[in-house]
């Protein structure tokens, strides 16, 4: 049976049936209105009901159906869950009468503390529906039954979950609506009203973080308005994931009304171990986000993360220049290395990041020394960028070196270690440049040069095939110019690919190989086809 026409699709067996089980005044009343009214019953159920809701009128979505179910359920005496139902109707629509006429019957504390089978409260339901009136015709309701605990009562409806761990300020931030929200926020004193801020729901956001989500900007800076401060304990979690967010969206406003709050710049977010300083470089999306960490005095510029890399480390792998920029005027340091010994210039002459490598060579804080600087895989700026054929990168580098006058091989610097043979390296191998071949002096340069002459630079000879074990001849002077240097850097890294090529056995197996060397073969027969 469909009732989508109203009550007048209702066969007559079933009206007879619902009106003989009436109560007699009820019954007059409706044979009263339908003729008053000369109209159908669906006008005359919505009289009825809005008369037994103390209302002037039911509002337009009422249909007759619901407007029949709610009449029932409206009656003297009928039991808690349909009192629930009708207090959820009243708060939904802001049928504001209609909540007085249950406060005065039932008592305002018992109202605000009804739920559903949800655990769905009328305060729930009138912040869903962005009801102010109701929400205030609710807290007045306690108020006026007990003044001494209503502050009490009002906090705990407030922070009150649902099954969806939702409370009403959670309901009211996703609506968005600020009349709502300072209807909700106007009930309790500010310093009563902390507790219910930092309630967090399922997936562990506060009620300015879901306005923030939602894109309601006004709603955020309300509740961020009613927090006291962010540097106590209770609030310091919310306030570093409201600052992290900010960083992330790039939202200038909300960062420094975060920060006049006490929102710590340096605590990472519980849910990935994000700073706001890391979170503000990965974006890129506000320079005026990051000029606004920057300012703050506790700010710990050269705060790493997992990989112990810093905000620079991220902004030369990026390519941000002008977050380079910025943090090494604010005294970011360019020498800290990172996971493996890389160095910020290592990470942007390794990922082409050209106007950080600049950047990096133009603050005054790199000398050569970094340009070799090694890391743990014995690779360089240098080499690294030759290895990824980042030309631009090599002929930046080259330059700094050769302006700089530094061009020799700090005293002590060890031959790279038989360790490289283990490290992976890509899988091809460019060529000697010729700008490394090229002779250092005239006498290596002049086709006359005597062979002893010419012997005494074994670097530059092209590498040939050696047994396994083996390595390139490490340079003999612990001084040596700029392009022995870096044909040096060259073939060790020619000798690490090579080795990492070559099968490494194990000791098992190497004595299971001299074990058969060392057994004596039975000698093998004249016409044999196969071996013993």
């Amino acid at each position: 049976m469909s009732l989508a026409g109203g009550l007048s699709a209702v066969p007559d067996f079933l009206w007879l049936r619902f009106v003989s089980g009436l109560l007699p005044r009820t019954a007059c009343a409706l044979r009263v209105v339908c003729s008053s009214a000369r109209g159908s019953s669906d006008a005359a159920m919505r009289v009825l009901c809005a008369s037994r809701l103390c209302i002037a009128m039911l509002p337009p979505r009422v249909s007759p159906v619901e407007a029949l179910s709610l009449y029932w359920r409206a009656r003297p005496g009928a039991p808690e869950a349909q009192a629930v139902a009708v207090a959820m109707f009243a708060a939904e629509y802001g049928l504001v009468d209609c909540l007085e006429a249950l406060a005065a019957s039932r008592g305002g504390s018992a109202l605000i503390e009804m739920v559903d089978e949800f655990d769905f409260s009328p305060l729930h339901a009138a912040a869903s529906a962005a009801q102010a009136c109701a929400c205030t015709i609710l807290c007045r309701a306690v108020v006026q039954q007990c003044p001494e605990t209503a502050t009490s009562i009002i906090v705990a409806a407030l922070a009150r979950h649902s099954v969806r761990k939702r409370t009403p300020l959670h309901c009211a931030a996703a609506h968005g609506q600020v009349i709502t929200i300072d209807a909700l926020l106007a009930a309790v004193p500010s310093d009563a009203l902390q507790q219910a801020l930092v309630v967090l729901d399922k997936r562990q956001r506060s009620c300015a973080l879901i306005a923030l989500h939602e894109g309601h900007l006004a709603a955020a800076f309300r509740f961020i308005g009613a927090f006291a401060t962010f540097a106590c304990e209770v609030a310091e979690e919310v306030g570093a994931s409201l600052l992290v967010y900010a960083c992330e969206a790039g939202m200038p406003t909300v960062v420094s009304a975060l920060l006049a709050k006490g929102a710590d710049v340096n605590r990472p977010r519980a849910s990935d171990d994000l700073t706001p300083l890391f979170a503000t470089t990965m974006g890129g999306s506000s320079l005026a986000v990051l000029n606004l960490l920057l300012q703050s005095r506790t700010l710990d510029i050269d705060g790493v993360d997992k990989s112990n890399r810093t905000a620079l480390h991220l902004a030369c792998q990026l390519n941000w220049v002008a977050y380079a920029k910025s943090l090494l005027a604010a005294g970011a340091r360019p020498a800290l290395r990172a996971s493996a010994g890389r160095t910020p210039l290592y990470i942007a002459a390794e990922h082409d990041s050209l106007g950080c490598v600049a950047v990096l060579l133009g603050s005054g804080a790199l000398s050569a020394r970094d340009v070799f600087r090694e890391t743990t895989r014995l690779s360089t700026p240098l080499s690294a960028a030759q290895r990824r054929g980042h030309h631009g990168v090599v002929e930046l580098l080259l330059a700094f070196v050769e302006s700089s006058g530094e061009g020799t091989v700090p005293v002590g610097r060890r031959p790279p270690s038989p360790r490289c043979a283990l490290q992976r390296g890509p899988k091809a191998s460019a060529s000697v440049p010729s700008l490394l071949l090229k002779p250092t002096s005239p006498r290596s340069a002049s086709p006359r040069a005597s062979p002893s002459s010419r012997s005494e630079s074994p670097r530059l000879r092209t590498p040939t095939s050696r047994s396994r074990g083996s390595s390139l001849p490490p340079p003999a002077s612990p001084r040596e110019p700029l392009q022995e240097m870096t044909a040096r850097a060259w073939y060790e890294e020619q000798n690490r690919l090579r080795r990492a090529k070559t099968p490494v056995r194990s000791s098992c197996s190497q004595r299971a190989a001299m074990q058969r060397l060392a057994t004596p073969r039975p000698p093998r027969m004249p016409g044999a086809v196969g071996g013993a």
